[in-house]
């Protein structure tokens, strides 16, 4: 019998963070206003869960959250849609990846295949799922797509990680009022595990342009003295002023790439109308 378990993360909808709160940003922010849902690439990974259980004869399939609660609605839909087991690890550890990887790690031993999203929370650093497969020993598999997973062909040896991103399967399944009523007496299992959060002190940086704008004709006299200082400068910097390179046709793109690669500048061309270094910008 193959094994199945899905990490999942219920979060705020972003969309519904007020304008003021995302200017004033923190970890202890209150966002008890917003409606919860599941996390985007979470949601892809429960609903590839199904599809692999439903595919795999036999197969069992669980899921498991680090959160401190989960609203009944949510289990109660993943119960209707075929979810064997759910399992709510009763704690925080948000930017606390290596502490969330090891409190998911102590409830995915022994399973086949975990299926996690590729990133989740307010911290986004996409490094659990990796921290996770590293504690069970597991195989990686990077943002493959459902049809590479129901071709997967599992050995005895290692278990496999899948970290879902991007998917052609984005959604979770609808289920009806009959199949909810069907489960309604089915519970997660909890367990305490503590809080481990950590909180950074986030600072938004102060940020302010000054810019002008200067036709042609007023750049290309400086165009020689701009190419000197560039051709001076350490590679992997660029001198003041010095915005990047300006690429008048097509054909000699891959030199000038190369050239901006090893001075750390960008590469523009005709169709780019402005652009900014060293408080200029330049248009044509």
């Amino acid at each position: 019998m193959i094994n199945i378990l899905v990490c999942f993360k219920i979060v705020p909808d972003w969309d519904q963070v007020l304008v003021s709160d995302w200017e004033n940003f923190s970890p202890k922010l209150d966002l008890n206003y917003t409606k919860k849902i599941f996390n985007c690439f979470d949601e892809s990974a429960l609903e590839i869960g199904l599809r692999l259980k439903f595919a795999w004869e036999g197969a069992r399939l669980c899921a498991v959250t680090l959160s401190r609660g989960v609203p009944r609605q949510f289990c109660e839909r993943l119960y209707a849609a075929g979810y064997d087991e759910i399992v709510i690890l009763n704690g925080e550890a948000e930017f606390n990846p290596a502490a969330a990887a090891e409190l998911l790690a102590g409830r995915a031993r022994g399973f086949d295949i975990i299926l996690t999203g590729a990133e989740a929370g307010m911290a986004d650093t996409g490094v659990v799922p990796f921290l996770l497969a590293g504690r069970l020993g597991a195989k990686i598999l990077n943002r493959p797509q459902v049809e590479d997973l129901l071709s997967l062909e599992l050995e005895d040896s290692a278990p496999v990680t899948a970290v879902i991103g991007n998917n052609s399967v984005s959604a979770l399944r609808e289920v009806s009022l009959r199949s909810r009523l069907a489960v309604k007496d089915l519970a997660p299992a909890v367990f305490d595990c503590g809080y481990h959060t950590v909180l950074p002190l986030l600072e938004r940086r102060s940020v302010s342009k000054n810019c002008k704008f200067i036709s042609i004709e007023d750049f290309l006299p400086r165009l020689p003295e701009i190419l000197r200082e560039a051709v001076a400068a350490p590679k992997n910097s660029a001198p003041a002023g010095f915005p990047g390179v300006f690429l008048y046709s097509d054909a000699d793109r891959g030199a000038a790439a190369s050239f901006a690669a090893s001075r750390g500048c960008g590469l523009f061309t005709k169709a780019d109308a402005v652009y900014q270094a060293g408080g200029d910008i330049f248009a044509e």
